[in-house]
C-alpha cells in the first residue's frame, strides 16, 4: 500500500506522457484506470489528507453537479453510464494531480515532461502531415492533425498550447536549457499554425503574454517575443490566419434557442443538440454554451465560481504563477470555440481545464 501511494506523483506524469505516446481514445485511458486509480485509492487509504479549501471544493461541487446532471437529464445515445463514469474519473483527476504533484521538483519533472513530450509529438505530427493525407473538408485547406490527445485540430491545438507556453516558461526559468526549450517551443508553435484553429492561437497568444511581460528582464523576454513574432510572421506568410466562424455562429443560436427551454438544470450530460445543423454539429462548440446546456444556470454559477476561486490562487498565492496563470488564460479563451461537457473521461479537456487549477492545490516547496 506505501509502495502505491508512494508512486502517485509518478502515475500522474505517466499518464500525462501516455496521453502524447499512444493512440486516441481507449489506449492511454487504461493508462489512467491502471496506474492512476490504484495510486490514488492507496494514497486516499494511507494518508486521507486533501486540500481542504474552498477552491477545491469549488471544483468537486462543480465535478459532482455535472455529473448529477444525468438524474434528470436526457440520454440521445445511450450514455448516460459512460458519462457518470467519465465524471467519476474527473473527480478523481481533481484529486490525484495535487496530491500526487505537491512537492516543486516533482512539479518541474512534470512540466519538463509535458514540453519535451509536447515537442516530440508535435514533431511527428508535422511530418506525418508532410507526407500524408490529412483532415481536409469541402471548401477547406488541409489540417494537421496530432497524434494521441492532439489528434483532434481544434483541441489538439489547445492542447499544444499547454505545451507551448510550458516550454517558454521552462526556458525564461532555466537559462542552461534555454536553447533546448525554446526549439520546442517553435516547433510546437508550427504544429499550432497548422491546425488552423483559430480560437485556440487566440488563446495561446493571450496566455504567451499574461506569461512573457510581467516582471521579466527584458533578456528575458525579448527572445521568447522573438519567437512569437516570427511564428506571427509565418501564419501570415503561408495564409495560416483565416476568417470565417467554420459554422460556430449557427450552432451558438441553436444552443440559445434550446437553452431558453431548460435554463436552470440544463439537459444533462447525455444530451445532444437537435440534428438541425449536421451529424458534426450536435454539441454547443463552446465551453459558456456548454455549462448551460449541458448543466443549466446553476452549472454555470459553480463554474464562474471555481473561475474566480482560481484566479484569486494564482494571483495572490501559487508557485509557478505566470506559468499557471498563463496555461489558465488560454483554457478559458480556447473555450470559446469548440469545448463540450467539462467531465469528460480521459482526454483533452483535462490537460486543457483541469490541470491548471489542480496544479494550484496543496503545493509544497
Amino acid at each position: 500500500m506505501t509502495w502505491l501511494s508512494d508512486r502517485l506523483g509518478g502515475a500522474v506524469t505517466l499518464f500525462v506522457a501516455a496521453c502524447f505516446l499512444l493512440p486516441s481514445g481507449p489506449a492511454y485511458a487504461l493508462v489512467f484506470y491502471i496506474a492512476v486509480l490504484p495510486c490514488l485509492a492507496a494514497r486516499l487509504v494511507r494518508a486521507p489528507s486533501v486540500p481542504v479549501d474552498l477552491l477545491f471544493w469549488s471544483g468537486v461541487a462543480l465535478i459532482v453537479w455535472s455529473g448529477l446532471t444525468l438524474l434528470w437529464g436526457r440520454d440521445d445515445g445511450g450514455r448516460t453510464w459512460p458519462m457518470a463514469a467519465a465524471s467519476a474519473c474527473t473527480l478523481a483527476f481533481w484529486f490525484a494531480v495535487p496530491l500526487g504533484l505537491d512537492r516543486a521538483p516533482d512539479r518541474t519533472r512534470f512540466a519538463r515532461v509535458l514540453a519535451a513530450l509536447g515537442a516530440a509529438n508535435a514533431l511527428a505530427s508535422l511530418a506525418r502531415y508532410a507526407v500524408a493525407p490529412d483532415y481536409v473538408l469541402p471548401g477547406q485547406v488541409k489540417r494537421l492533425h496530432g497524434w494521441g490527445v492532439t489528434y483532434h485540430p481544434v483541441l489538439g491545438a489547445a492542447v499544444f498550447a499547454v505545451c507551448l507556453l510550458t516550454a517558454l516558461d521552462l526556458a525564461l526559468r532555466d537559462p542552461r536549457h534555454r536553447v533546448r526549450h525554446m526549439a520546442a517551443a517553435v516547433a510546437i508553435g508550427v504544429a499550432v499554425l497548422l491546425t488552423e484553429s483559430r480560437g485556440p492561437q487566440f488563446a495561446l497568444a493571450a496566455g504567451a503574454l499574461v506569461l512573457l511581460v510581467p516582471g521579466r528582464p527584458i533578456r528575458h523576454v525579448a527572445p521568447a517575443l522573438l519567437a512569437v513574432l516570427l511564428l506571427g510572421g509565418l501564419a501570415w506568410r503561408l495564409g495560416l490566419v483565416r476568417m470565417g466562424d467554420s459554422g460556430h455562429v449557427d450552432v451558438w443560436r441553436l444552443t440559445w434557442a434550446q437553452i431558453q427551454e431548460r435554463p436552470w438544470l440544463g439537459y444533462g450530460l447525455a444530451a445532444d443538440l437537435p440534428p438541425t445543423l449536421g451529424a458534426d454539429k450536435r454539441f454547443p462548440h463552446n465551453l459558456y454554451l456548454s455549462l448551460l446546456f449541458y448543466s443549466g444556470g446553476i452549472g454555470l454559477a459553480l463554474f464562474v465560481a471555481w473561475v474566480v476561486l482560481v484566479t484569486i490562487r494564482l494571483i495572490l498565492h501559487a508557485p509557478e504563477g505566470a506559468w499557471l496563470a498563463a496555461l489558465w488564460v488560454n483554457a478559458l479563451l480556447a473555450g470559446l470555440t469548440d469545448f463540450g461537457q467539462i467531465t469528460k473521461g480521459p482526454g483533452p479537456l483535462w490537460i486543457i481545464l483541469w490541470l491548471p487549477p489542480a496544479m494550484t492545490l496543496r503545493q509544497r516547496e
